[in-house]
């Protein structure tokens, strides 16, 4: 019943409809009704703070020039310690008095110098407890009016930034601030909105392109330069094949004396480069070897071994030797003339495949897919990006809070649009 009867004598709440962009011009003229209380509250306040420093400076020289009552009477020591107090707590005191001031030339100004002024007492007050009780033991009216003095600052600052805190003004000015947010906020919707758009549209044109690539791409492969050059190309490891195995053919035919030869290079006088080529590598040294003087090496390896000159087991000489008798000129220039023929052959292939310039274009258009694939994921990475940034900014909860603190601060609803 009781809740029922306040609700009929409660004051009504005011409501409104703003457009968004109507909202900044209508606040601001309410504001205004706020706008000069906290600043001449301030003034008030900083000439009231002013006079207590004035008291406190007087207070200060005051106890400093003080001299101690009976000081004859008075322990040396003890008279040093409060002496060195009384010191230390005039300089700190002084320290503070130098900071005491309101800076009233914007209230954010005057906001932060409050509350930095709070700090200052309270930071005065823990490092001078003890030099100030010290101090009392022989300077107790002087240290009295200087603690009443900063009794009456404590209380004076206590009660500014209390105030400052249920300042209307500061308020106004912190929704001022949200609605300014609500508005810079907007704009970036509709920026960022505008580019993810942008990108968008480039995303889609990136893919037709890639997807015109690779048409094109299909397409060269039906031309008859590129079926030629497949063609080519199977052509090409065919000859390739031919001439491994024609090299096979050199190989097992020299590479069997190979430890005769290693052991016969030791006594070697003539040829001693070439024979090195063969031990290394048979089938390249027969294709250089023009005038196949391969054939004298074998020879006089042949004495060599027969002679012993060349130290091999009875069985194994036996066997280079016949290996030698088996290697005749029809034979080295029959091998010599395959494998050589296969080598151009190979080399004519490839001729062939560097004169059709169809992997050219083939390659070209590789590229530009490659270069037109890296340009999409660049899109999507920034499409991504912006649409976490779009994400991050929520205008109807902004709005909310607004009207939460309009009402608060107006007791007017007001509904944003």
């Amino acid at each position: 019943m009781f809740e029922f009867l306040k609700s009929i004598f409660r004051e009504k709440t005011d409501k409104i409809e703003l457009k968004t962009e109507e909202l900044d011009s209508w606040f601001k003229e309410k504001a205004k009704a706020y706008a000069s209380g906290l600043n001449d509250y301030l003034k008030n306040r900083k000439m009231q703070i002013e006079e207590i420093r004035k008291e406190l400076e007087e207070a200060a020289a005051e106890l400093g020039d003080a001299s101690i009552e009976d000081e004859e009477k008075i322990i040396p020591r003890v008279k040093n310690i409060v002496l060195s107090a009384r010191q230390e707590y005039i300089r700190e005191l002084n320290y503070l008095l130098k900071q005491l001031n309101i800076n009233t030339a914007d209230n954010s100004s005057a906001v932060i110098s409050c509350r930095v002024l709070q700090e200052s007492i309270d930071t005065f007050t823990k490092k001078t407890t003890k030099s100030y009780y010290t101090s009392q033991h022989l300077f107790h009216k002087q240290t009295e009016k200087i603690a009443a003095a900063l009794k009456e600052l404590g209380k004076a600052v206590k009660e500014l930034n209390e105030h400052i805190n249920n300042s209307k003004t500061l308020k106004a000015e912190h929704i001022a601030e949200l609605i300014s947010k609500l508005n810079n906020d907007i704009k970036l919707l509709e920026e960022w909105k505008g580019s993810a758009a942008g990108l968008e549209e480039q995303r889609k044109n990136k893919e037709q392109q890639i997807k015109d690539t690779e048409s094109e791409i299909e397409e060269l492969k039906k031309t008859k330069q590129f079926v030629e050059y497949e063609e080519s190309i199977k052509k090409l490891k065919t000859a390739k094949d031919e001439m491994k195995a024609k090299g096979n053919s050199i190989f097992e035919l020299i590479a069997p004396l190979h430890t005769a030869m290693k052991k016969y290079e030791r006594i070697a006088i003539d040829n001693a480069s070439l024979l090195n080529s063969y031990i290394d590598d048979p089938v390249k040294a027969l294709a250089g070897d023009s005038a196949l003087m391969l054939l004298n090496i074998l020879e006089k390896m042949k004495e060599s071994i027969g002679k012993g000159a060349v130290e091999l087991k009875d069985r194994k000489k036996e066997k280079m030797i016949n290996m030698v008798d088996n290697i005749s000129r029809e034979k080295l220039e029959a091998l010599k003339k395959e494998f050589k023929d296969a080598e151009e052959r190979v080399e004519q292939i490839k001729h062939e495949i560097e004169d059709n310039n169809v992997i050219n274009k083939q390659e070209e258009l590789l590229k530009r897919k490659d270069r037109e694939k890296s340009e999409l994921y660049a899109a999507d990475r920034e499409i991504k990006e912006i649409y976490e940034l779009i994400g991050k900014i929520n205008i109807e909860k902004e709005k909310q809070e607004i009207t939460k603190q309009i009402k608060e601060l107006t007791d007017i609803e007001a509904n944003i649009i």
